[in-house]
């Protein structure tokens, strides 16, 4: 919003400036290159949310034969230190895949506003363009250009 007001406050000394503007719910709906980045985070999810239900179901068979009263006293001992220490994994598992979700959506994040820059930049080259802003923080756009659709094609070009 900072920037949309030092715009307008130059705008006003009579600077003269050729702005397009593009809806970015618009682009995140309807790119097929970030349905794509969407999709592997999704099976990233999956993949972790797999590899600790596996971890669980064992913690909770260990459980059922702790608890089943057919353990010798030995036995159980041993059993409980496994289901601690398994306990533990778990834990541990779940913040991994805590920070590893964490660090996937930045490089996704990243990906996305990496391909988004270039694609404004070769259509600012083109229409000799000052400036792209986010349609929707504007409160008037009058004379500016929406480039929405041409930004979601070169999003989606070769990707």
């Amino acid at each position: 919003m900072r920037k949309v007001l030092i715009l307008l406050v130059l705008l006003s000394f009579g600077f003269s400036f050729k702005l397009a503007c593009i809806n970015t719910n618009e682009v995140l709906s309807k790119s097929t290159y970030f349905a794509k980045l969407q999709q592997e985070y999704r099976k990233e999810v999956l993949r972790l949310r797999d590899e600790l239900t596996q971890l669980k179901d064992k913690i909770d068979d260990l459980k059922g034969k702790i608890d089943s009263g057919l353990l010798s006293e030995k036995a159980k001992e041993e059993k409980l230190k496994e289901y601690m220490e398994l306990q533990e994994k778990y834990r541990k598992l779940q913040e991994e895949a805590r920070k590893k979700l964490l660090s996937f959506q930045r490089e996704l994040r990243e990906r996305l506003l990496e391909r988004l820059k270039r694609v404004l930049s070769k259509i600012s080259k083109e229409k000799a363009l000052s400036g792209v802003l986010d349609c929707q923080v504007l409160l008037y756009k009058g004379e500016v250009l929406d480039i929405t659709d041409e930004v979601i094609k070169g999003l989606d070009k070769n990707g």
